[in-house]
């Protein structure tokens, strides 16, 4: 996306949800109307998380690359299910940004995860970010504003 491509934004929204709970069919239900985009900078993102995890990164620098992206991005929409790990600082840092929250049922999720993973081989950052992910307390670390 061009930086600065609009001026004013309509909406300002994130989408919150688990990978395969629909990002990527709600990013093509909204990229014609608004500025949206799907796992915006996901490489960059998921670093900044695992940094901050490991100590490297402050709240307060994360929240401001978070602010320095938006400007930059000028979405209306940033889908990402990485956005679940990082509520507290989104909520916290954009305080008048709507959510969106998606939820999918078990079935369809695990045939959609499990599909997947037997046709696609995972990007590298989501390889080198799995580790953190599964790691028992992960949960109650990104609940944390």
């Amino acid at each position: 996306m061009i930086e600065n491509q609009y001026s004013s934004r309509i909406a300002k929204a994130f989408c919150v949800g688990q990978v395969k709970s629909g990002t990527g069919s709600l990013w093509g239900l909204l990229k014609k109307h608004y500025r949206a985009d799907h796992e915006p900078e996901r490489e960059q993102t998921l670093l900044m998380i695992l940094r901050e995890a490991h100590g490297e990164v402050t709240r307060s620098d994360f929240r401001a690359y978070l602010r320095e992206r938006d400007r930059r991005l000028n979405l209306e929409y940033d889908i990402a299910w990485g956005n679940q790990f990082i509520i507290g600082h989104l909520l916290t840092t954009f305080p008048d940004a709507g959510f969106v929250v998606l939820i999918r049922d078990p079935y369809t999720w695990l045939q959609s995860v499990v599909g997947q993973l037997l046709s696609r081989d995972l990007p590298q950052e989501v390889l080198s970010f799995l580790p953190w992910w599964v790691q028992a307390g992960v949960v109650s670390v990104c609940a944390r504003g």
